[in-house]
């Protein structure tokens, strides 16, 4: 049997298609895998610290015999550099897969499954997906998944790999049995807009003595234009003085004044 896993929270699962077994391992020290952290002296191994490509914690400790650091860590520690080849588990290849998905538009209250009427139970127990003879199957071979990636299985399982599988759906619901269809709304309406105005009065006596002020100011520097205007600069202005101003003969009028005493006398 093929082990198969699936991780929690996400639509995924791993296929294992080859190991390496380390048995008998116990927690202790031993040295680190040649190549992993190389050494002369304890100098070259810091005590304490870790290396990322490592396996455990250093001891401080140079081995003598393998030239490598000494770890803290679940020994012997595993020796990944000779991989199965051809993979131990590659009859996974033979594996099938059934996908079913489904898909819901909710503003236009449609839902689509790749389960379609001609889909039945049938179908399934005897189909296997392929581009061109069944591309409405949903049961795929895990070889021919591979293959279609522009991979090859075997190489992908020996030291493993990701596929990423993608369900796409494009949707034109525009079409009702390969006929375009569609139906067309012209929306009238009413559009309202709030206007928001504002006025605000107040009577002050301060600024209504200062408007009439000058208001009399204005109006009587007006007259004194005006009159220089008139009695000055129009042709007609001996006419406009005669109309304006009133003549009276002071003399006679003063020797009328005196006869009048002497005759009384």
């Amino acid at each position: 049997l093929v082990p198969v896993s699936t991780l929690a929270g996400d639509s995924s699962f791993v296929v294992m298609t080859n190991y390496i077994m380390t048995e008998g391992q116990s927690m202790g020290t031993c040295p680190e895998l040649p190549g992993k952290h190389n050494c002369n002296t304890d100098a070259d191994c810091e005590g304490g610290s870790f290396k990322r490509t490592g396996n455990g914690e250093m001891t401080g400790v140079c081995v003598n015999r393998t030239k490598t650091c000494e770890v803290l860590a679940w020994c012997p520690v595993e020796d990944d550099r000779d991989v199965p080849d051809p993979p131990l588990l590659l009859s996974a290849e033979n594996y099938t897969l059934f996908i079913k998905n489904s898909v819901t538009f909710p503003a236009f209250r449609v839902s689509r499954s790749n389960l379609v009427e001609d889909v039945d139970s049938n179908y399934i127990s005897s189909c296997l997906y392929h581009p061109l003879d069944a591309p409405l199957c949903p049961i795929f071979k895990l070889g021919d998944i591979i293959q279609l990636s522009g991979l090859n299985f075997q190489t992908v399982a020996k030291v493993g790999g990701a596929i990423g599988i993608v369900v796409d759906w494009t949707c034109n619901f525009d079409v009702h049995d390969k006929i375009q269809k569609r139906t067309l709304l012209k929306v009238f309406g009413i559009r309202f807009d709030i206007i928001v105005q504002s006025l605000a009065r107040k009577f002050d006596i301060i600024p209504t003595f200062t408007a009439i002020g000058s208001g009399v100011g204005i109006f009587g520097v007006a007259t004194v234009v005006c009159d220089l205007v008139l009695l000055y600069l129009l042709p007609k202005r001996e006419f406009y003085k005669n109309m304006k101003f009133k003549y009276t003969d002071t003399q006679v009028q003063v020797s009328f004044t005196n006869e009048s005493q002497q005759q009384q006398l």
